[in-house]
């Protein structure tokens, strides 16, 4: 017998116990299909129940998408709606109990995924409204439907990346270093990477003190990307410089370490909407003992969904 489950009870913006949402059997969402990929679906079934009857005209679903930012209106990225059930008697309404009625809308192929945060959010819902005999009185339930995106990155975005110190900070500070990632995209799921990070200091008395490492979103408003950036930090390492190994080499001192920046699942995606452009940064910063001298090593890195990972699990 087939599984049937329901979202939880805390995705409802608006609940009614007479009304309640169902995903489809064995189903652990409403969407279907691969946004970015193929075509995606939002679907279930509408649940109405009603112990004793009631005098209704119709009842309507509406599938609405909405972008909210603090410095502009609300801006609607998608706006559907299906009548479920309309009444068949002349006078215009009649007596309905118990209905479970199946629905189904198509997912814009350009729609942004779902994403909430300090600064801005993008949220879809479904909304079943009744209508009742007396047009002012209605019965309505509204349900979070979260809607994620997904991409097949080029083998580019796949391979490993060595970054390396320019010629002239090598020069002011007596320091070459390399960090290499493993990739430049990674997967909203992966958890976490490691950079190779190796340093060449050809000031003799120069130790590593601690490296930091972050991992950085940054919001922007697309019409003024300076004067509304904002930031916020997903992750905050630490590594002492003991932990870093150290081999002298002549008059030069080579260190050498593996950083690890986690990617937590709160993270925001890389992408750009209607108002806003996600930017995540990956930053090393290494500071060294009785030293004003420091290294920072910044790099953006594209976070999503990878669907070849995804069909391989």
């Amino acid at each position: 017998m087939a599984h049937v489950s329901t979202p939880h009870p805390n995705d409802y913006i608006k609940s009614d116990h007479h009304m309640f949402f169902s995903f489809h059997p064995d189903s652990s969402s409403f969407l279907s299909g691969y946004l970015g990929v193929n075509t995606a679906k939002i679907s279930g079934t509408l649940l109405i129940r009603f112990p004793q009857e009631i005098e209704a005209r119709e009842i309507i679903l509406h599938f609405i998408g909405r972008e909210k930012v603090e410095w502009k209106d609300e801006y609607i990225i998608v706006n559907k709606q299906e009548k479920l059930w309309t009444t068949s008697n002349p006078i215009g309404h009649e007596l309905i109990g118990d209905f479970t009625l199946p629905f189904e809308f198509q997912v814009p192929s350009d729609a942004v995924e779902s994403f909430e945060s300090h600064y801005g959010s993008v949220r879809y819902t479904l909304k079943a409204v009744i209508i009742r005999k007396e047009k002012k009185k209605k019965n309505s339930a509204e349900v979070i439907v979260p809607i994620w995106r997904w991409s097949q990155p080029p083998d580019e975005e796949l391979r490993p990346l060595v970054i390396k110190s320019k010629f002239i900070q090598q020069r002011k500070h007596q320091i070459e270093w390399e960090a290499e990632l493993p990739q430049t995209f990674f997967d909203i799921n992966s958890k976490k990477f490691k950079v190779k990070l190796k340093m060449i200091c050809h000031r003799p008395d120069l130790r590593i003190r601690k490296i930091i490492s972050y991992l950085k979103g940054i919001i922007r408003d697309k019409a003024d990307n300076l004067s509304s950036e904002k930031k916020q930090y997903w992750y905050k390492g630490e590594m002492s410089g003991k932990d870093i190994i150290m081999v002298p080499n002549g008059t030069d001192t080579i260190f050498e370490a593996m950083v690890a920046i986690d990617i937590p699942s709160n993270i925001l995606p890389t992408c750009q909407t209607m108002y806003m452009k996600i930017i995540n940064e990956m930053q090393i910063k290494v500071i060294f003992e009785r030293s004003n001298t420091f290294v920072l090593i910044t790099k953006e890195i594209l976070v999503g969904r990878n669907i070849n990972r995804e069909l391989s699990d």
